[in-house]
């Protein structure tokens, strides 16, 4: 009998603008509202759940990402009334940087906080894997095409507001 690997922990693959985290089927309720993940020292991850949510309905999920010299909580301001109309779980991490890693030397450790954060999420609120969105403005923006585009296998949708280029690892599935 042949053992089943391990999957690869989040952050393995981030030099390569991959993520591993995944949706799971979880059980149990978990908290609303908005909490700081804890996945960062400093600059931590926000996530926003709005009041109804119910683990035996997965909800739809949008990674929001900041433009230059922003931060997560500007991000998930400007959408936690459309989450509460929808049931819309908002994760909104933060740069490592003034901006992206990408937008400086290449993927890593801005892709390894966002796995990171999206295998808690993940493993604590039921996420419907068909509505899966990555958003942002301006440099966040261009991050948001570049990352998921390189994880179209993961996002459903990619968001781009004002977006200044794109530079996706390798393209993986066809988000819309």
């Amino acid at each position: 009998m042949t053992a089943t690997p391990e999957p690869p922990a989040p952050g393995a693959y981030a030099t390569q603008g991959r993520l591993v985290a995944r949706p799971t089927q979880v059980t149990g309720n978990a908290p609303t509202g908005a909490r700081q993940l804890g996945v960062a020292a400093r600059r931590d991850v926000l996530l926003y759940v709005p009041p109804q949510y119910r683990p035996d309905q997965p909800a739809p999920l949008a990674v929001m990402l900041h433009g230059a010299g922003g931060d997560a909580a500007g991000s998930l301001r400007l959408l936690q009334a459309f989450a509460d109309e929808r049931g819309l779980i908002l994760v909104g991490p933060a740069s490592r940087g003034q901006t992206w890693d990408m937008l400086l030397s290449g993927y890593g450790p801005d892709v390894t906080v966002i796995d990171q954060a999206l295998a808690q999420v993940f493993q604590t609120y039921a996420v419907d894997p068909q509505r899966l969105a990555i958003a942002g403005f301006s440099d966040g923006a261009s991050y948001a095409l570049s990352v998921g585009i390189t994880n179209g296998d993961l996002f459903s949708h990619v968001i781009a507001f004002s977006p200044g280029f794109m530079a996706p690892a390798d393209q993986q599935g066809l988000p819309k």
